[in-house]
């Protein structure tokens, strides 16, 4: 049997953290886990906002990609590392915003749209010291965060206290200032911005081309979104049918529950009446029912289960596979739409191409019909003369690396380079395309400027932490929901963690970062180590078994001098998958060949 190994690198290291390898923005989440457990929540809070000045935000709606590459999940529940980051921004006491930046450099910056991706990027850059102005065609900061998302999965204070600490960098701002056919990018560059950022996002829902969709009654789902997040009563009636699979699908459901349609208190519960008669701030239940439609299986929607689950327990019903054939109607007023059944949603490619079974027709019957089934970018302020190229999906197209379009000096990112994604890639995009333009202008001014993807802090840690007995044994955490009965209005559904859950859950951390060290000149292969390891993960093999070569010349050449009676050469295996950083290797060894260190990458 041959072993498959690998070299000992700094790259291996940063994979082994599975959580902050899996953050688009490089989060070093076991850090302020760390910290949490030690009470530390102004600390774990900085150290989650340093690459991230979206923290607030994504401490709540964030798709915790991390959580998908935490190792802790190879042994049964990852780390509620979203739930445990809320924790901390609720718990810290840092009210301090960054001191005004000083400009350094003489190049104008403009960033075209005040959501995420835009702003992290003027963020960076401000802090880099250039000025940048942001455009924002409406008259609030936040793009999607403050018009599409509902405020019962994100209050607004929540959204403006990290816009504040971002604009605490000294950035200029222009709200109500859209592009259009009478604004141009041609006209920013003659205001002497030399530089251009496009991050205006996909603010306008696609439409099917079905019989029926111009009757009374039929809505666009972004177009609600966006209405009902400004403040204006969306009517609706009695029976709601949403059509799609997504979070904007499952956003539009879920907030129709919530609005109110008419005058009549019938159709909510007394416990309901009670709270929006004592809140006065809350809207009643709208909808007596509402139903989701989508092509997709219940395994194959692009909505979170979280959120799927959440919907259900709130009434919603979703119907799967099914595909919209045409909407009915009777003087020109929804009735009810007619659905084929689906037999598949994926060809053997995985391209979305949906094939219908024939003689499948079933009518829903409703009086609102509302369509969630895509988002596209507005960008009427392209004319037919811009160099700037399109996709053929109505995108930007960019180099993916250095986020430039097909015009040297402009930029885009985000949405609108990327399609519809979720908000730790928009972040992700802002800080990338500001590194790029960094890049870019240092170059310009006969600057040498080096971004490197990850340095390392090394130090010797295992006497920083100690794990707590049977710590692979605690349960995940959940963090709790609003009841039922109180999911009315904008009340936030999502709870945070309460200081106990959040011990609770930080003891469950792996610490990936600590690292197993083996020094191969004190070792004398005794085997204890890997008698001692409960899980197994170490080995004492013949090095013929060993098949990377380069690593062979390197053990060969350390320990040749060791071997002169030309014994049988071993090594020792470990098996990262399966290590669990308890420190029981550590403290068997009897001649401190084995070292725990932390690789911090930043």
């Amino acid at each position: 049997m041959k072993f498959k190994v690998k070299n000992l690198d700094l790259l291996n290291f940063h994979e082994n953290i599975g959580c902050q390898k899996g953050c688009p923005v490089g989060t070093n989440a076991w850090k302020y886990i760390s910290l949490i457990n030690l009470g530390k929540y102004t600390e774990a809070f900085r150290i989650a906002r340093e690459p991230n000045p979206f923290a607030s935000i994504c401490g709540r709606i964030c798709t915790h990609p991390c959580e998908v590459n935490c190792r802790k999940g190879d042994f049964g529940n990852p780390i509620s590392i979203k739930a445990l980051k809320r924790l901390a921004e609720e718990h810290s006491k840092d009210t301090e915003p960054y001191l005004k930046q000083r400009i350094k450099y003489k190049e104008k910056i403009a960033v075209i749209g005040g959501g995420p991706s835009g702003l992290t990027a003027a963020y960076y850059l401000q802090k880099r010291g250039y000025q940048v102005t942001v455009f924002e065609s409406t008259s609030t900061l936040g793009g999607m965060l403050w018009l599409g998302v509902p405020e019962y999965r994100l209050p607004r204070e929540i959204i403006q206290k990290d816009i504040e600490f971002i604009l605490s960098t000294g950035m200029d701002v222009r709200l109500n200032t859209p592009l259009n056919s009478n604004y141009t990018l041609e006209d920013i560059k003659k205001e002497g911005f030399e530089t251009i950022f496009i991050a205006v996002g996909t603010q306008k829902g696609k439409e099917l081309n079905v019989e029926g969709k111009d009757f009374d009654g039929v809505f666009n789902g972004i177009d609600f979104l966006l209405n009902v997040n400004k403040g204006y009563q969306v009517k609706v009636g009695s029976k709601v049918i949403v059509v799609g699979g997504g979070n904007v699908a499952l956003d539009v459901a879920r907030t129709v529950l919530r609005q109110n349609t008419n005058n009549n208190n019938s159709s909510v519960s007394e416990e309901a009446q009670a709270a929006v008669d004592a809140a006065r701030t809350a809207l009643r239940l709208g909808a007596k029912e509402v139903h989701i439609m989508c092509v997709e299986s219940r395994g194959e929607m692009p909505a979170t289960g979280w959120e799927i689950q959440e919907a259900e327990k709130e009434g919603i019903i979703i119907h799967n596979s099914c595909s919209l054939k045409k909407i009915i109607g009777e003087k020109g007023k929804v009735l009810g739409i007619e659905t084929l059944s689906v037999k598949s949603v994926f060809d053997a490619n995985g391209v979305f191409n949906p094939i219908l079974i024939p003689k499948t027709e079933n009518i829903l019957y409703c009086d609102t019909v509302i369509m969630a089934v895509g988002q596209k970018p507005e960008l009427d302020f392209l004319n037919s003369d811009s160099n700037i190229k399109l996709n053929l999906n109505g995108t930007i197209k960019i180099n993916e690396e250095h986020y430039q379009t097909t015009e040297s000096n402009v930029f885009a990112g985000g949405d609108v380079a990327f399609g519809p994604r979720n908000v730790i890639q928009a972040v992700a995009d802002g800080k990338k395309a500001a590194d790029s333009i960094h890049l870019m202008l240092s170059e310009k001014r006969g600057e040498k400027e080096e971004i490197l993807p990850v340095k390392t802090i090394k130090a010797v840690c295992h006497q920083q932490f100690e794990f707590k007995p049977n710590y692979h044994k605690i349960k995940r955490q959940d963090a709790s929901t609003l009841s039922l009965d109180r999911r009315i209005g904008i009340s936030e559904v999502e709870q945070c963690f309460t200081i106990e859950q959040g011990i609770a859950e930080s003891n469950r951390c792996l610490r990936c970062q600590i690292y197993t060290v083996f020094n191969s000149d004190t070792c004398i292969l005794c085997g204890g180590c890997v008698d001692i390891c409960p899980t197994s993960c170490l080995s004492i093999v013949d090095f013929d078994q060993v098949e990377n070569v380069e690593l062979k010349k390197t053990f060969i050449s350390i320990n040749s001098n060791k071997f002169e009676n030309k014994q049988k050469l071993c090594s020792i295996l470990k098996d990262d998958t399966q290590c669990i950083q308890c420190g029981q290797c550590f403290r068997r060894c009897p001649v401190n060949a084995i070292s725990m260190e932390s690789f911090e990458f930043i």
